[in-house]
């Protein structure tokens, strides 16, 4: 799915609704490279986290296609796969199974009733709730996990998946400041799901939400730019000059950088901070605001002159003011 493709063949509809921008910055944001969902479906925090924060997007966007009167896109296979109950190993495995014969042999003993064939089959999508000694009363199963089992079973019966009210998934992009001219904001962060976050931050951690950050803001143009300590030492090498050089040759003058405190960790082969890079971005690019967008504290950022913190998109007042200006 090219979602830049669907709001090409739909921009008429889009703004006569006044929703292309927003369409244009959702669309953008579904088909980079560094966000798409051609990844394993392993069930870490790390790439849960990507995924809810794609799927947040990729329902906005399908909130706006609704508005428009445009045909909605296929939902995509990750986002039901990837919470699918893991598969049990070795002797949870074994204890799951043994747990399933005794319901399974009252169900051919013909003593069994209604009650007894409902825990069968539920208990065989998802056995690890039968073995306690592993989860210890700990397990349970989230919706997200009970609605990826429903719509894989649905897709099996050639029906289509379930899908959120679209309409509670329509960002707010009324009031939001308009710059005099055209603006270049660049985000750069070492955590893919915290630059999806900052482009369209979501106040809630509900299904769908409202509030709508940078996707949508008329004529601001968003860029964002992954820094990966380990990517670029096997480009660069462990020079760490050679990284912030390749990271300067990736932005093109621009007029707003919102800059995460820790690019890195101390096991990387580059330990590499936002705080480092504000005197080489003054440098380079003499006109440049910079915000902090950390969820950390700013007290790195203060010493370098930056005061102000978006804290991921969640705060973009001050960037607003410095927007209205502009």
């Amino acid at each position: 799915m090219h979602y830049g493709s669907v709001v090409d063949e739909g921009r008429p509809s889009l703004e006569a609704c006044g929703m292309i921008k927003l369409a244009d910055d959702l669309a953008a944001i579904l088909d980079n490279p560094l966000f798409t969902n051609e990844r394993k479906y392993e069930r870490t925090y790390e790439v849960s986290e990507f995924f809810e924060a794609r799927q947040k997007v990729f329902n906005a966007f399908c909130a706006v296609c609704l508005r428009a009167g445009l045909p909605l896109p296929q939902v995509e296979a990750a986002y039901y796969r990837l919470f699918l109950p893991k598969s049990l190993e070795g002797d949870r495995a074994t204890t799951a199974q043994d747990r399933l014969s005794q319901l399974k042999g009252l169900l051919e003993s013909g003593e069994s009733d209604r009650d007894t064939d409902t825990m069968w089959r539920f208990f065989t999508l998802f056995p690890s709730l039968l073995v306690e000694e592993w989860n210890d009363g700990i397990e349970r199963i989230e919706r997200r996990t009970l609605l990826a089992v429903l719509n894989l079973h649905l897709l099996e019966k050639g029906l289509l998946p379930l899908r959120p009210n679209y309409e509670k998934c329509l960002p707010n992009i009324d009031g939001l400041p308009v710059p005099s001219r055209p603006v270049s904001v660049v985000v750069i962060d070492d955590s893919l799901t915290e630059l999806v976050n900052t482009v369209f931050r979501l106040a809630s951690k509900s299904w769908c939400s409202t509030r709508s950050r940078l996707a949508g803001w008329p004529n601001i143009n968003i860029s964002t730019l992954h820094y990966s300590s380990e990517g670029y030492a096997e480009r660069l090498g462990d020079s760490k000059e050679a990284h912030i050089k390749a990271l300067q040759e990736q932005m093109m003058s621009p007029d707003v950088v919102l800059l995460d405190k820790d690019l890195s960790n101390r096991y990387d082969p580059v330990h590499l901070t936002g705080p480092e890079l504000v005197p080489n971005l003054r440098s380079w690019f003499p006109n440049v605001t910079l915000f902090g967008n950390t969820g950390g504290t700013m007290e790195d950022f203060e010493k370098v002159g930056v005061h102000s913190n978006c804290e991921k998109g969640r705060r973009t007042q001050s960037l607003a003011n410095v927007l209205r200006g502009l």
